[in-house]
C-alpha cells in the first residue's frame, strides 16, 4: 500500500523527530564495549546493518530506533548507579553518615 503525500510528510516529520545520528549509534556501541556483531545480535539485525548505520549510509527503521533508545536508557541508568555508588564510597571514606 502506497502512502499519500500527506501520510509521507507525516511519517517523515515523525522520523526526523526520533533521528539518531551515526555518531550517536557508534558512541552507544562503544559505551557498551560491544563489537558490531554483539550489537547487531542484541538488536536483531545484521552486522552489516550496524556498519551502515554507523557510517550514515542508512538510517535505522523506527522499531530499531526504539531499541536503540532503550539501550541508551539502560546505559544512562548504569552510569547513574555507578555514580551513586562512588558517592557513597566517598562519603564512607570521609566518615560522613
Amino acid at each position: 500500500m502506497a502512502l499519500s503525500w500527506k501520510e509521507w510528510m507525516e511519517y517523515d516529520r515523525l522520523f526526523q523527530a526520533v533521528y539518531i545520528s551515526p555518531e550517536r549509534i557508534l558512541k552507544l556501541r562503544q559505551n557498551l564495549h560491544w563489537t558490531q556483531e554483539q550489537f547487531a545480535k542484541r538488536l536483531g539485525v545484521r552486522t552489516l546493518t550496524i556498519s551502515r548505520w554507523e557510517h550514515g549510509h542508512i538510517r535505522p527503521h523506527l522499531k530499531n530506533v526504539h531499541k536503540l533508545l532503550r539501550l541508551e536508557e539502560e546505559v544512562a541508568a548504569g552510569y547513574a548507579k555507578i555514580a551513586v555508588e562512588m558517592a557513597k564510597q566517598g562519603e564512607q571514606k570521609r566518615g560522613v553518615a
